[in-house]
């Protein structure tokens, strides 16, 4: 699972600089995954490993999560 988009933990792309921004940008709907609003903080992979389209406003990355 992806717990946020933070690069510090659990091999997020680092989009965001701290955990702290990105969960505030995910309170503000700013990031998208695969092309759906994230509001929660977990996102459950229906498989792994998983490939994740994951944007914060312009920018995006694609995450492998294993």
């Amino acid at each position: 699972m992806l717990s946020h988009v933070s690069e510090s933990r659990r091999g997020a792309p680092g989009l965001a600089a701290s955990g702290a921004e990105a969960n505030r940008k995910i309170g503000e709907k700013a990031v998208r995954v695969d092309g759906d609003v994230i509001e929660a903080l977990l996102i459950p992979a229906a498989s792994l490993p998983a490939r994740l389209a994951v944007r914060l406003g312009k920018r995006a990355k694609v995450a492998v999560i294993a």
